[in-house]
């Protein structure tokens, strides 16, 4: 979650990891592609059980306006479903 330029996926994607990624905001390139997900962290739209793993680095905890205690616990149950 929070995929920003997609680096990770791409390098999880040619290891051979059938990896996805997801940003509020993604790139024309990135739209083309059928593993990236446009979508609010806290609700997804994604099916329950959808991700063995779910991997972010910085985008939780960068400041900004949506990083409430309310955001953040969103985000976070949201990762627990998926």
């Amino acid at each position: 979650m929070g995929t920003g330029g997609g680096e990770f996926v791409e390098d999880l994607r040619a290891a051979g990891v059938d990896a996805y990624g997801l940003d509020i905001f993604l790139a024309p390139e990135q739209l083309a592609r059928s593993y990236y997900v446009m979508a609010d962290a806290s609700r997804t739209g994604l099916p329950s059980g959808s991700f063995e793993a779910i991997y972010s680095n910085f985008s939780l905890f960068m400041p900004s306006a949506h990083n409430s205690d309310a955001f953040l616990k969103g985000v976070l149950t949201e990762m627990g479903r998926l």
